[in-house]
């Protein structure tokens, strides 16, 4: 049946439902759109998520460095700092007192600081404290160190973060992936761990003074610092 043989009624409501057939059309094309840049932006939004985001470290001036020490090996006072990734008491030191006894004592040849992981190195903080030494086969252990806790997590971090943080560093990412898979510094965590429970460590963290557990827990600078004189001051004598 023709347009022309239809009553003008029945026109209306033709043209009507034509109209209403061109508008559902239009909406669904509509939804498909809306629905499409929903799509897009979950994905930005998902890989944002999964990407980590890091808080940047301190700029500090490492060049006394040699892998995981720092200072002059012939210092007379050797400190060795038994620490774990985990632990937000040696965060809390590395934060606000380690660079400060860099300054004063280190870099003034009074004090050798070294770094030592207690952990298991097969658990997550094992694992960042072995990423850490890896980092340092290419000079920035510090740096690894003042990044991990910069993002501090108690309960360890993912490879990705890991791998992110190496990034970060402008470390080379192969030779860094290498050291992990071969599990070059799991014997060096085990080692740090006998070590410190040979010298009586419990946990984290604990310092020793030319190999004598002298600190336990964390110490704000002017407590640390009387005790590094007193020793200075014994040794002297």
């Amino acid at each position: 049946m023709s347009d022309k043989k239809l009553t003008r009624a029945e026109k209306r409501a033709l043209a009507e439902k034509r109209a209403l057939a061109k508008r559902k059309k239009q909406m669904q094309s509509i939804g498909i759109m809306v629905l499409g840049l929903l799509i897009i932006a979950s994905g930005i939004v998902l890989v944002s998520f999964i990407q980590p985001k890091l808080s940047s470290a301190s700029e500090y001036d490492y060049s006394l460095a040699t892998g995981n020490s720092i200072g002059e090996p012939n210092a007379p006072l050797v400190i060795e700092v038994f620490s774990s990734f985990g632990c937000v008491h040696c965060r809390d030191f590395a934060v606000e007192t380690e660079q400060q006894v860099f300054d004063n004592y280190v870099k003034t040849g009074k004090v050798f600081f070294i770094y030592r992981s207690f952990n298991n190195p097969a658990d997550r903080l094992g694992i960042a404290a072995q990423a850490a030494y890896c980092a340092g086969d290419q000079g920035k252990f510090w740096e690894m160190h003042d990044l991990i806790f910069a993002n501090f997590s108690a309960t360890g971090y993912s490879d990705k973060q890991l791998s992110k943080m190496v990034e970060t560093l402008e470390l080379d990412t192969d030779e860094y992936d290498s050291c992990m898979e071969s599990g070059k510094y799991v014997g060096t965590v085990e080692t740090d761990a006998k070590l410190g429970t040979t010298a009586g460590v419990t946990g984290t963290p604990s310092f020793t003074f030319n190999g004598e557990l002298t600190v336990e827990g964390n110490r704000d600078f002017a407590a640390f610092q009387a005790q590094i004189e007193a020793s200075l001051a014994a040794i002297e004598n």
